[in-house]
């Protein structure tokens, strides 16, 4: 029961876009800044992989 009421929650603020079970990409380049480090590119995919998912 304690499963189900948080899974509902969560279920409140995340977006769920795939209404017929098939989930929805969009792959868009995001080009990497040589001035900084691979680890800022990396982190700046995972930032915005995120806030595509949930919002």
């Amino acid at each position: 029961m304690k499963k189900k009421v948080l899974s509902w929650i969560l279920n409140l603020f995340i977006k769920n876009s795939s209404k017929n079970g098939l989930i929805k990409t969009e792959i868009k380049d995001l080009e990497r800044d040589k001035t900084r480090s691979f680890w800022n590119f990396f982190w700046k995919n995972i930032e915005k992989g995120l806030k595509q998912s949930l919002t």
